[in-house]
């Protein structure tokens, strides 16, 4: 990230890598799988120093999560564990925190964090 950093603004900026580092784990969480690789993190830091916000590529980041999901409630195979566990855990993806996904789930902030790290994916079951 430094050197990506200093190739862009021209001279070693760590406020700037401080500043991409925190909103890179506010808003996307350390599980983020960077989809665009280096071009998606000069984004990042593109964003960042322009609005100070960076959301990530949804669509890519949830995409194959809320498929699988979908997938399986649609052919009925989909016990009702690993559809909360899956939801609980598309939802770290998105907000990045389990205090979050506790919020908007309305369950405890343990029992979310049992369910994302319980959640496996039912298409390798198969």
């Amino acid at each position: 990230m430094v050197f990506t950093v200093k190739k862009m603004v021209g001279k070693p900026y760590p406020e700037l890598v401080d500043l991409v580092l925190e909103v890179i784990e506010k808003q996307l969480g350390r599980d983020y799988p960077w989809p665009g690789n280096v071009r998606e993190l000069e984004q990042c830091i593109r964003r960042v120093m322009l609005k100070r916000d960076y959301r990530g590529d949804q669509k890519t980041q949830n995409g194959d999560l809320a498929t699988i999901l979908a997938e399986g409630i649609s052919r009925g195979e989909l016990d009702a564990q690993n559809l909360l566990s899956g939801y609980c855990k598309m939802l770290y993806r998105r907000h990045g925190t389990f205090e979050e996904v506790a919020r908007r789930t309305h369950l405890d902030r343990r029992t979310v964090k049992k369910y994302i790290n319980e959640w496996n994916n039912p298409e390798k079951e198969e």
